[in-house]
């Protein structure tokens, strides 16, 4: 019995999902490809996918198409800012490093650029003095966060400022107690900050860095990161002309299912592929590469 027109569209969207959950966000051209259908087919899918809240899409294109991606991937579409233009690589860099930015402060090509990258910079609407002011968080500060860093460092300041001159120690007090304590109590200025989950990004940070070093260190051109973890970095590079799948692995001892996994996915790619490790090769997988070295073919004998 055949499977019904239900079933193959189910088995479709799964395999679009697996494929997301192997390689990170994706374009829509290389989703159509692994599934096997046109590209149109392949959009259909994935608008079904996104009303389902299966899936996300970019803001951001890539060679004018966005990117599709599983929700918990959001922290890696940063690996994908290279496609920004300079000034938004800067509007990102800036606000990755401040965490919230206050529009109106900024130089305008930077305001217009924080407008640019709606993937990275949210908005958020604060009153100040019966106004409303917009400020922008960066896309992995949550917006609660943004709105304490917003509201309550400002007040920290200003009160330790006026505790240093002796002038003011009176007025002070008079501001804080009693008639702003209910206040403070909610804005919990004294309280510590509940410590923020680290994002998968600043997790496996350590190791992608040390990649991004070797490869600059080495004159190896980096073409674009595929997907990333703490154990494993998997991307593309170029090496004397020539594009090569890169494949990372956070171990002092690889083993041969790691030699296959890499090799899977390059003939996948149809393309060589290097493979960097943190140790030396087990003798015996070493030699092993050795011996197929000079080998021509094997043939059977009938």
């Amino acid at each position: 019995m055949e499977p019904s027109v239900t079933d193959k569209a189910t088995e479709i969207k799964n395999k679009i999902l697996a494929f997301l959950e192997r390689n990170g966000p994706s374009l829509p051209v290389a989703i159509a490809r692994e599934v096997g259908i046109n590209s149109l087919f392949s959009s259909a899918f994935l608008s079904e996918l996104l009303e389902d809240s299966k899936i996300r899409i970019s803001k951001m294109k890539v060679g004018g198409s966005p990117l599709y991606f599983l929700p918990s991937q959001f922290p890696m579409l940063e690996s994908f800012s290279r496609y920004l233009n300079a000034k938004e690589r800067e509007a990102l860099f800036l606000l990755k490093e401040k965490q919230v930015l206050k529009d109106i402060e900024q130089e305008p090509s930077i305001r217009v650029a924080l407008r640019g990258i709606k993937d990275f910079a949210l908005p958020v609407i604060i009153e100040e003095s019966e106004n409303k002011e917009l400020y922008w968080r960066y896309f992995l500060l949550s917006e609660q966060e943004a709105k304490e860093k917003i509201v309550i460092k400002p007040q920290i300041q200003q009160i330790s400022q006026q505790i240093q001159n002796p002038q003011h120690a009176q007025r002070i007090t008079m501001k804080i107690l009693p008639s702003k304590i209910e206040e403070t109590k909610k804005l919990d200025i004294f309280d510590k900050p509940e410590p923020r989950q680290k994002t998968a990004e600043e997790k496996s940070g350590t190791f992608l860095d040390e990649v991004k070093g070797f490869l600059f260190k080495n004159s190896i051109e980096l073409i674009g990161i595929d997907r990333f973890d703490k154990k494993e970095v998997v991307g593309k590079i170029k090496l004397n002309g020539k594009e090569l799948l890169l494949v990372a692995i956070n171990k002092k001892r690889i083993s041969e299912p790691d030699l296959l996994k890499a090799h899977k996915k390059a003939s996948l790619l149809n393309v060589s592929y290097l493979i960097l490790t943190k140790g030396e090769l087990p003798k015996k997988l070493k030699e092993m590469i050795d011996a197929f070295k000079n080998l021509e073919r094997i043939e059977k004998i009938s």
